[in-house]
């Protein structure tokens, strides 16, 4: 992995996440978080391509999660904003009223702008990449995005597909933050079950496709 593509990623997210938090400042909503997270994984998908060596397959998956994250930000948003401060957020401003308008650029914002820069280790690794054709793994991997995006667009107004936002408010309410759940929850590999048993589940074959537009430039 190209050190270079994930110092531009990072900046990339946190920059993302500094501006939604100085927004919520604004309008006392630590909520937008939520709607800034499939924001980040398109900002951090063009900067890989913009920083590395902008091959098709890195041009393909950076194209992929703009439509991914777009759609998921326009969901929550709708869904969020109007109905005041999500009730988790609340009870973490609550326990820290004076404090929590810095403690949440820590607790929330970058908390989440962190977790993006994990889970979007392929991106990077991607984009330092010099291969200039798209092999037919890349193409598969679209096919399987694809799949995914339809059964996650069809489920979505279902609570489950910001679990993973949400539950950072939720975890650090209680005091009993883990990262290794985080993370587990964002993959989804502690619930195996397919994407007919629950279409909002369509976040796993989302992350398989991108997975392999990402190893059939890795294995030449």
């Amino acid at each position: 992995m190209d050190a270079s593509v994930s110092l531009v990623a990072a900046t990339a997210a946190l920059a993302v996440m500094g501006f939604t938090w100085l927004a919520s400042l604004a309008v006392r909503d630590a909520s937008l978080a939520d709607i800034a997270w499939g924001m980040v994984f398109v900002l951090i998908g063009w900067a890989c391509y913009l920083a590395g060596d902008r091959s098709g397959a890195m041009l393909l998956a950076a194209c992929l999660v703009t439509v991914w994250g777009l759609r998921l930000a326009i969901h929550i948003g709708r869904r969020n904003l109007g109905h005041g401060e999500d009730k988790r957020y609340q009870a973490m401003r609550a326990k820290r009223p004076k404090s929590f308008w810095i403690t949440s650029l820590f607790t929330v914002f970058i908390l989440q702008g962190a977790l993006a820069l994990i889970i979007s280790a392929p991106f990077q690794s991607l984009g330092a990449q010099d291969s200039e054709s798209i092999g037919i793994l890349s193409w598969l991997g679209a096919a399987v995005f694809v799949v995914g995006f339809c059964f996650e667009a069809i489920g979505g107004h279902g609570a489950a597909e910001h679990r993973v936002v949400s539950g950072f408010a939720d975890a650090i309410e209680q005091d009993r933050f883990s990262l290794r759940q985080l993370i587990q929850d964002a993959l989804r590999i502690d619930e195996p079950r397919t994407i007919l048993e629950s279409p909002n589940e369509g976040h796993l074959p989302i992350g398989r496709g991108l997975d392999h537009i990402a190893i059939s430039f890795e294995g030449r």
